[in-house]
């Protein structure tokens, strides 16, 4: 076991020691994770490497029930689902009316349900349940033998590991000799990283996509083998939504790897499918301000709001409902919708860094709560609110005072369509303000018990 320390502090070297365990320190921080993790291969041996992050809690069962799947000598990895144990439940909206408007307001608690989709009050407040990803994603994934890497929780064949970082600093060489002459491309060679892990702000993904890309397969084992710990503030949220875009739109448009020959036909679609999720930020808009449009213009997205256009309408958007819940094998699929439109602003921040040739930053995700609110993470949002609050009431006064334009089928169809979007935008901006559960503190008479 190695413990991979970039900071080079003293008190991980005495834990490692006290634990019996080997200590790695950098001198400097090139590569971040990746090349912390590129370090500690080049000092350690064995055929297999597990992945754990600071706060993956492995199961005794972990390497029992993964490492079976590398009798298959074409598998590059194996990956587990992520279990955040700390997802907070939340309280039941009968419990939290009751406490705050009294007894009566509990039959009420129905409606708050049925307006928020959530069964309880401060359940997952950061929308971090990874279900219907790993249970639902990874498992269609792993069909072609093309189930992501997501980093912790994962065990790597250390074979597979550098037979692909020497194919890739190959082919990094082949296009320096094109640019300029051999000779100048050998001088390159010890400037090269070999780079077991590839440097970037998505190492995981970026890895895992050049290992499918030069033949590699990789299993999705469904069975929860670890446990960790999920982002409680804002901050860390935002933080790792902007990894998580700025990495995906970095590999997408500049790798080149969704063109690279060989590559299966499968597998080709599955990434196709990730890069296509992230871009749903181009067309984003489009739906979140033509409402907001029409309430201000008066004039309609479509013609007009007739019985022959819902009609055709409705019938779409009931069988794509019916079609997406059945795919989602049980899953809530509203959460994902949430959360493209929650984390709008931090997907076109990411975009418009890697458009402009900023690459991705290597922050790490904060885990520690911490109560003040990042009003810099949740402006777009309260931005948005503001001016949707402003032109629902404009729309509404231009009805009532008989302006052309403004009829009541158009005021109602835009007001709902901007009270859906704005529920979305007010999950960020609620996230924002949520506390961590004060901790109970034992009454006398338990500990008398106790």
């Amino acid at each position: 076991m190695h413990l991979l320390d970039d900071g080079s502090r003293l008190a991980m070297r005495h834990l490692a020691l006290a634990m019996g365990v080997q200590y790695h320190a950098r001198e400097t921080r090139r590569g971040f994770k990746a090349g912390n993790l590129t370090q500690a291969l080049f000092a350690s041996e064995g055929d297999f490497v597990v992945i754990c992050d600071a706060d993956t809690q492995l199961f005794p069962s972990f390497l029992t029930n993964t490492l079976g799947y590398f009798r298959d000598p074409g598998v590059a990895f194996v990956q587990t689902p992520h279990w955040f144990y700390d997802i907070p439940e939340g309280i039941p909206w009968a419990d939290w009316l009751e406490a705050r408007f009294g007894r009566k307001a509990r039959r009420f608690a129905s409606c708050l349900s049925a307006l928020t989709g959530r069964p309880r009050q401060g359940a997952d407040p950061f929308l971090s349940d990874p279900g219907l990803f790993f249970d639902v994603i990874q498992r269609r994934r792993n069909r072609h033998g093309a189930a992501f890497c997501c980093g912790a929780g994962s065990i790597h064949r250390r074979e597979a590991l550098f037979q692909n970082a020497l194919l890739e600093q190959g082919r990094r060489l082949t296009r320096l000799a094109c640019k300029d002459d051999p000779d100048s491309a050998r001088a390159f060679l010890p400037r090269l990283d070999l780079m077991p892990f590839r440097y970037h702000v998505s190492e995981d993904l970026f890895t895992a996509f050049e290992q499918h890309a030069n033949g590699w397969r990789s299993v999705y084992h469904p069975g929860v083998e670890a446990r960790m710990l999920s982002p409680w503030t804002m901050d860390a949220w935002a933080t790792q939504k902007l990894k998580y875009a700025g990495g995906t739109f970095d590999i997408f448009l500049r790798s080149g790897l969704i063109f690279r020959r060989g590559l299966p036909w499968a597998t080709r679609l599955h990434y196709l499918a990730t890069f296509w999720s992230y871009l749903s930020a181009l067309w984003l808009p489009v739906l979140l301000l033509a409402p907001v449009i029409s309430l201000f213009t008066g004039l309609a997205p479509v013609e007009a709001y007739s019985l022959e256009f819902f009609q055709h309408l409705l019938p779409l958007l009931i069988m794509n409902e019916l079609a997406m819940t059945l795919a989602a094998k049980g899953h809530n699929i509203h959460s994902g919708r949430i959360l493209a439109i929650a984390t709008l602003g931090l997907q076109w921040r990411a975009l418009c860094q890697v458009l402009r040739g900023q690459p991705p930053h290597f922050p790490t995700t904060p885990k520690l709560p911490s109560l003040a609110p990042r009003l810099r993470h949740m402006a777009p949002n309260l931005a948005l609110l503001a001016l949707m609050g402003l032109v629902a009431i404009h729309g509404t006064w231009a009805y009532l005072t008989g302006i052309e334009g403004f009829s009541a089928s158009f005021l109602a169809v835009n007001l709902f369509w901007l009270s859906l979007n704005a529920a979305a935008l007010m999950r960020a901006v609620s996230a924002g303000f949520w506390r961590p559960p004060a901790p109970q503190t034992a009454q006398p008479s338990d500990a008398k018990a106790a």
